[in-house]
């Protein structure tokens, strides 16, 4: 239908407004447009778009981590997750599947001599532990490996069988009490009654006896014969131990007398080294009461009751 024919129509329903004059000198081939159907419709000219996406996972898998957004079907970049959680006690971290993940750390310094923590301030921290069991009588240290160590002083153990050492915790005082009962028989320098070498050791170097009894065991099983005085004197035997000595003393060391010469016999060396005088003094009872008591607490002679 041609503009003018459109007119016409109009005028003949008197639906024309001062509108519809506009239109009057209209060129014929002018066509109306049918917005029946909308934009959409069969006759429209918009067109339809596929979405990007629905999800943030249509983006970008990891999402969580890269910030990454789904927006109105568009993929649009967001601002990733700040990791710090200003914890020095833990790891940050971003899982795929999870988003932000804080791990706490292990402190372990894998030193057993630290006592280990963390502050999230500062970080793991290592404090030394304190060895001290507060005995005087231990020596108190710390490996690393095996953690604190608190060692009996060796000074308590004197190495004489026939004593019972005592240390007080409190002030650290050794003593070395003599066993009752507990002797060495006589001097390796004379023959007698079979030696033990327990109770004949004096201390850790003083094992004459015992390695008289290697050689020959019946010394200390049946008698110390003068096979075995002579095994204590050969310097391939005994000469270590407290060092050679002859068995030439003028007295026996268990009974008062002139000073002796320190290495006659073993017993008499040790008790010299702990009292000098017994082997320096040069008046008649040099090898004083004193000297005799040493032999005992010493080298666990056994009291010499036939002195004259």
């Amino acid at each position: 239908m041609t503009a003018r024919s459109f007119l016409a129509l109009a005028v003949a329903l008197g639906v024309v407004g001062s509108a519809a004059c506009s239109i009057v000198n209209a060129p014929e081939d002018v066509q109306a447009v049918d917005t029946s159907a909308g934009a959409g419709g069969a006759g429209g000219g918009a067109t339809t778009t596929t979405p990007e996406c629905t999800t943030a996972a249509d983006c970008d898998p990891n999402f969580r981590c890269s910030g990454k957004l789904c927006t109105e079907g568009r993929c649009v970049n967001g601002t990733p997750p700040n990791l710090d959680d200003k914890n020095k006690c833990t790891l940050d971290a971003c899982e795929p599947t999870t988003g932000v993940i804080h791990t706490k750390i292990d402190p372990d310094d894998k030193n057993n001599c630290t006592t280990d923590s963390c502050d999230p301030v500062k970080g793991p921290v290592h404090a030394p532990v304190d060895p001290n069991d507060d005995n005087l009588c231990t020596v108190d240290t710390c490996d690393p490996t095996t953690g604190i160590k608190n060692v009996p002083l060796a000074a308590i153990d004197d190495g004489n069988f026939c004593h019972a050492n005592e240390c007080d915790p409190k002030t650290g005082d050794i003593t070395h009490s003599p066993k009752k009962d507990c002797n060495c028989d006589h001097s390796v320098c004379v023959e007698g009654k079979q030696l033990d070498p327990k109770t004949c050791t004096f201390g850790p170097t003083s094992d004459c006896v015992s390695k008289v009894c290697l050689k020959d065991a019946k010394c200390c099983a049946q008698g110390w014969t003068a096979e075995c005085v002579a095994l204590a004197k050969d310097p391939t035997v005994c000469s270590t131990n407290p060092g050679a000595f002859s068995c030439s003393c003028t007295h026996d060391f268990t009974c008062p007398g002139p000073r002796l010469y320190e290495k006659c016999d073993p017993c008499v060396k040790i008790v010299c080294d702990n009292l000098p005088k017994c082997c320096s003094d040069p008046a008649a009872l040099g090898w004083s009461a004193d000297c005799v008591a040493a032999t005992q607490q010493l080298c666990n002679a056994a009291p010499n009751l036939t002195c004259p």
